[in-house]
């Protein structure tokens, strides 16, 4: 009886021992990065050799937002945050981490964030640390010019900073090893001049407040991808970069000179991804490069047309709208044979959308040798179609494409039948989809849903006419998704996002 005893006794010690604990601290680092910091520091509390992973960890990551909704009270002493952060550097100072990684992010603010962020950056081993980055609440936190001196560090990112032009330039100086750069939304900055960094890779400018950066040099050979957004693109860019790869501009309001942008897209032998998203004021004429690959356009308001030139181009996103004096199938002219995959999405807000608006987007269509993926954005439409109106010379059938992705914002047509008509007859998707917005009325998403279920009702009798098949013809012979964008609304139960405007999926 008594061995019964002790044996149990055993089995019942062994099942409740934590077996973790005897686990290799990588082993346990390696959970543990996967966790928030201050979940992190709960798990510590388990026993020695969680804690001791916990504070010798590398990788630091300090998210005041992902705290507050961790620990209790936060809402009522704000100071929280800032302690624990205080004592988990503090300890990583005293112990000598060779920390890899610091990234604070701060909701926050008040007096004494600054004298905290300082605080935290000097305690900070300056040898070892590889990643650096601060977002803080308030741009008026200045990190002061001799805090970061790290000579390992590899990537480097401000966001929401204020900092003073030549602090920013000296902490470069004082960081030769940086391969990545990001500064996003931060003040003071009114030239940027990078020439001593002989690693850069990258370098990634957001900035909402254009009027404080007038001019922007990088002079290096090793630098591959360059990102600059801003609400105002101006003539401030001086890139001598012969190795760059990706280049991306992104803009509300374009100022700067058609020319220059023609000869910044020409200036690099190896660009093969160019991104360019600007909303008004856009006047290229032309984007020529050898080794383009990936082309990603933005034209929202046109001009005139866009020649591209490209002998290798695989792969063409072009975005633009019905507004503007040109008609699309004069907005673009490609000679790009290699061109494999093509994505345009149209946009038609406040328009009426009549008769000859449909022959304009099927001229448009018919420029594309390749089956393209179409996206197609609606907002408060007048649908005048009128088949009578076609002219004798157009042919009969649609053209082809391989994917129709159709949103709906704010209000569906009421004569929503028409539009449907007039837009598969300019083209037959292979797959459909049918995103609308949340914005919508429930009544019009009902009465959506009614439509389309009804057209896709595998008994009913639509056109048997191979000359002009009705859009209820077309419905039926593609794949159809239904999403929405948000929440679904709670008349229509609780549906999926997939399964909005009712379950389809119609055989092809």
């Amino acid at each position: 009886m008594a061995e019964r005893t002790k044996q149990s006794r055993k089995k019942k010690s062994l099942k409740n021992k934590d077996h973790t604990s005897t686990l290799p601290v990588e082993v346990l680092q390696n959970i543990l990065i996967l966790l928030s910091t201050v979940d992190q520091f709960y798990i510590g509390l388990l026993s020695t050799s969680w804690k001791n992973a916990f504070h010798s960890l590398q990788i630091r990551n300090f998210d005041e937002a992902i705290f507050e909704k961790r620990v209790e009270n936060c809402g009522i002493d704000h100071n929280i945050f800032t302690r624990f952060v205080d004592s988990c550097m503090l300890k990583i100072h005293m112990d000598h981490v060779n920390l890899k990684s610091f990234r604070l992010h701060m909701i926050r603010y008040d007096d004494n964030k600054s004298a905290s962020v300082d605080r935290w950056i000097q305690l900070l081993p300056k040898n070892s640390l590889e990643i650096l980055e601060l977002s803080l609440c308030d741009p008026n936190i200045i990190p002061r010019r001799d805090m970061i001196k790290c000579g390992n560090l590899k990537a480097l990112s401000l966001n929401n900073v204020q900092i003073i032009e030549s602090t920013l330039h000296k902490i470069l100086s004082c960081c030769p090893l940086i391969v990545d750069l990001k500064l996003v939304q931060c003040h003071g900055i009114q030239n940027l001049l990078i020439s001593s960094l002989s690693n850069l890779a990258s370098v990634i400018i957001d900035n909402s407040f254009p009027l404080d950066m007038s001019k922007v040099e990088i002079n290096s050979s090793t630098i591959q991808s360059y990102y600059y957004n801003s609400e105002v693109l101006r003539d401030i860019h001086t890139l001598t970069c012969i190795n760059l790869i990706s280049l991306t501009l992104k803009a509300n309001f374009v100022m700067a000179e058609e020319k220059t942008i023609e000869n910044l897209i020409s200036r690099f032998p190896l660009l093969s991804i160019l991104v360019l998203d600007f909303k008004i004021g856009m006047s290229i004429t032309r984007i020529s490069n050898p080794m383009l690959k990936t082309l990603k356009i933005r034209h929202v308001f046109r001009s005139g047309k866009i020649h591209i030139h490209a002998p290798i181009l695989h792969a063409l996103e072009f975005s633009l709208s019905f507004t503007g004096q040109t008609p699309l199938k004069h907005s673009i002219a490609i000679d790009a044979p290699e061109l494999q995959k093509i994505e345009i999405t149209i946009e038609a807000f406040n328009e009426i959308f009549s008769t000859s608006r449909f022959l304009e987007l099927r001229d448009f269509l018919k420029l594309f040798v390749q089956k393209i993926n179409l996206n197609l954005k609606i907002n408060y439409l007048q649908v005048k179609w009128n088949p009578n109106q076609i002219p004798d010379d157009y042919a009969s059938l649609p053209i082809n494409i391989n994917h129709l992705n159709l949103y709906i914002s704010k209000k569906i047509p009421r004569n929503y039948e028409d539009f449907l008509e007039g837009l598969f007859w300019s083209c037959h998707p292979d797959s459909l989809s049918l995103r609308v917005s949340m914005d919508l009325c429930n009544d019009s998403i009902k009465n959506l849903r009614a439509i389309v279920k009804k057209a896709t009702n595998p008994t009913l009798n639509c056109c048997t006419s191979s000359q002009r098949k009705c859009w209820r013809h077309c419905l039926k012979s593609c794949e159809i998704m239904l999403v929405n964008d948000r929440k679904v609304p709670s008349c229509l139960g609780q549906a999926t996002g997939a399964n909005i405007l009712g379950e389809l999926s119609s055989p092809k």
